[in-house]
């Protein structure tokens, strides 16, 4: 999991597993409820954006291909996600490259077809709902996805910590008895397979 801290300018910051990141604040509530959220699902890391030395002592950015990247703890499958917030009422513009770039989108369906869980998470601002969508979907939509279109995944409110388990590929297979979809260390099930 991830703490919320100050760096030591003041601003404030993150810090997973020995990094501590000055968060951009356009996106930093959405990567502090990533951090929160992660708990023993998996281990992720904050793909900084940075900067490529060339010639001259000059400096150019260097934009991050997604926001988080790691393994289910379960499984050690890789998982790479871009992280979104969205305001727009009715649905989410995949070919809106405000929202994402093509070479996050190409990034993820890459991965995602040599076998890691790759996707997008979105919070929805209008349903107040975190939301997944893998990169099989992402590798189809050119169009607007409406919040109500069956390609997404619920993660849960976003008053709550994300569901992250509900990610297909993520959460244990159920148990005998169980309901809902769980990862090791958060099932809801007293059985002998999973006590």
């Amino acid at each position: 999991g991830g703490v919320r801290g100050k760096s030591p300018t003041g601003s404030a910051g993150i810090r997973m597993k020995g990094l501590s990141l000055k968060l951009d604040p356009r996106g930093r509530s959405l990567t502090l409820a990533v951090a929160a959220s992660t708990r023993d699902i998996m281990e992720l890391v904050k793909v900084p954006n940075g900067q490529k030395y060339i010639a001259g002592g000059k400096t150019v950015p260097v934009k991050s291909p997604v926001d988080f990247m790691g393994v289910v703890r379960r499984t050690g499958q890789a998982i790479c996600f871009d992280a979104k917030a969205c305001s727009l009422v009715r649905s989410f513009h995949i070919s809106n490259t405000h929202n994402v770039s093509p070479h996050q989108i190409e990034f993820l369906i890459r991965h995602g077809s040599a076998g890691a869980i790759a996707g997008l998470l979105v919070e929805s601002k209008a349903t107040e709902r975190f939301l997944w969508l893998g990169w099989s979907h992402i590798a189809k939509a050119n169009e607007a996805i409406r919040w109500i279109d069956s390609r997404w995944v619920d993660l849960g409110p976003t008053t709550h910590a994300i569901q992250l388990a509900n990610i297909p590929g993520v959460s244990l297979p159920h148990c005998t008895g169980c309901t809902d979809p769980h990862s090791e260390g958060t099932h809801q099930c007293q059985t002998q397979e999973h006590p």
